[in-house]
């Protein structure tokens, strides 16, 4: 049974909303449509430096998306002052750098400090419902031998791409991240350590913990492994409910926590499953107890429908390929539309008599793995030997329904600078938008570009994996310049050649 609220003056009850998400437009001469490209930005220097460089690099997304941040918040009936100042007082309760980072950001992207860090604190109970699939796989699950991790995005957009350097005891990283978003969807950092996670739903919110984006990246930046993933996940206290996916080249973990105002135990509030071997799935529900229990027995949150239909979805792909996948059948997977827009929900729940019809949550209709809101995707492999440069994060910089992937190597982030300026042709926002022009297709015209992008990536893979061997080998005679030579090469090939693709599939 869960424990009771502890403090009111520390958990704020905000009721769920089952409202579609709908963006916003925009206004002004400076301002992005809604469907911005996804730079890649570059943070290193001083924490001040970083903030600058960040607002500076995107400030007219970043006010874009504050903008549609507040108009969900407004339809919730939040008040966007109450929230500015509640956020202000609630910044001690974050670490230094992180309040410094996005104080030097609003300045740079002319937008109000309180107000950005309400969306950076409270982002999980105004937006809630991003409802996110994830599969791994590790040892005998990947055909390979190396862990597989895979996350697809249905959450806000627009999105950017974040190489963060390396400073002080803070691990260097490659993220997708909403624009102004201080914390990450998912990622990869410099250890070969992968990170995404779950929104679960929960009943109360917990002021001054951490909300589910900040925590990703706390993980990115303290962590080197599975193991210290877990104890730090557990000892912080969390804002909302989260599951959090880390992965190794040794393992994979879901770790699953609720609003530190619960607790079970001796005030325990995060419980987690390690995967050594085989292949696992989490979406948006709770699986591990005490928290499945809570919500059958303890009315704590509710089993979201289609989230319970992306994870079978998911398992049944997953028992479809012997329960053995590569990296690039994963980037099949985040594409899937079986059970678009579910008509008969009813099948579902029949299907899963162990959770009662009064635990049931509905809402939009993101019952196949690739939706309507899915707005970017990755897929991990993590290399055994040398994690910290051949691990490898497939990046879809749109709905990989319409959007193809290509590779950005851990030895890239070597060379940030030199990253930034040859995908330099994403920043402006054309690809993105070339992109959503496939999206305003039919459904029919989603599932005739499957094949069309799965043909592209074969090459891609194919490409990657001379690559690879090319850095392997500089690797074997010591020479580590050249191994990410090699790798940098090729990804920034890829990546050029996706941009043109998507162009010519949308022209």
């Amino acid at each position: 049974m869960r424990g009771s609220v502890t403090s009111l003056a520390v958990c704020v009850a905000i009721a769920l909303s089952l409202t579609v998400f709908v963006p916003a437009g925009t206004e002004g001469d400076d301002a992005l449509p809604t469907v911005a490209g996804m730079p890649v930005v570059v943070l290193s220097g001083t924490h001040e430096e970083r903030g600058t460089a960040y607002g500076e690099a995107v400030g007219p997304m970043i006010r874009d998306n504050l903008g549609m941040f507040w108009d969900e918040a407004r339809a919730k009936g939040m008040d966007r002052g109450a929230m500015a100042a509640r956020a202000l007082d609630l910044s001690p309760s974050m670490p230094e750098h992180m309040v410094t980072e996005i104080r030097t950001m609003a300045e740079a992207a002319g937008v109000d400090f309180g107000e950005l860090m309400a969306m950076n604190m409270f982002g999980s109970s105004v937006r809630s419902h991003d409802g996110c699939t994830i599969v791994v796989a590790v040892g005998t699950g990947s055909e390979s031998g190396n862990t597989l991790a895979s996350k697809t995005r249905d959450a806000n957009a627009p999105n950017v791409l974040l190489i963060v350097e390396p400073i002080d005891d803070l691990h260097g990283f490659m993220a997708v991240a909403g624009a102004g978003d201080w914390g990450i969807s998912f990622g990869i950092n410099d250890q070969g350590l992968a990170d995404g996670n779950n929104w679960v739903p929960v009943p109360e919110y917990f002021e001054g913990g951490w909300d589910e984006n900040p925590l990703n990246r706390h993980v990115l930046e303290m962590c080197a492994d599975v193991d210290e993933s877990i104890e730090l996940v557990s000892t912080v206290e969390k804002y909302g409910g989260t599951s959090v996916m880390v992965a190794d080249k040794d393992s994979a973990a879901f770790i699953e926590a609720v609003s530190s105002c619960y607790s079970f135990g001796d005030g325990e509030d995060t419980t987690w499953v390690r995967i050594t071997d085989g292949v696992a799935v989490h979406t948006n529900h709770y699986i591990l107890d005490p928290f499945f229990d809570w919500v059958v027995n303890d009315e704590f949150g509710y089993f979201w429908v289609p989230s319970v239909s992306r994870m079978d979805r998911a398992y049944e792909l997953l028992h479809g390929s012997g329960d053995v996948v590569t990296a690039q059948e994963l980037t099949t997977f985040t594409r899937d539309v079986d059970d678009w827009g579910c008509s008969q929900p009813q099948e579902i729940i029949d299907a899963h008599p162990e959770m009662p019809w009064g635990t049931w949550g509905f809402g939009w209709p993101g019952f196949s793995i690739c939706n309507i809101r899915t707005v970017a995707a990755g897929v991990f492999e993590i290399d055994p030997v040398h994690p910290e440069t051949m691990s490898v994060m497939w990046t879809s910089v749109n709905c990989p329904g319409y959007t193809p992937y290509f590779p950005l190597h851990n030895g890239l982030m070597q060379r940030p600078a030199e990253l930034a300026e040859a995908l330099s042709v994403y920043v402006d926002g054309t690809v993105w938008k070339a992109a959503s022009l496939l999206r305003e297709g039919t459904f029919a015209a989603w599932i005739e570009l499957a094949p069309v992008l799965g043909e592209w990536e074969a090459g891609a893979f194919e490409a990657n994996a001379e690559a690879e061997d090319s850095a392997e080998e500089a690797l074997a005679s010591g020479d580590i310049d050249g191994a990410v030579s090699a790798l940098s090469d090729s990804d920034t090939a890829l990546g050029l050649e996706a941009y043109g693709f998507i162009l010519e599939l949308s022209s």
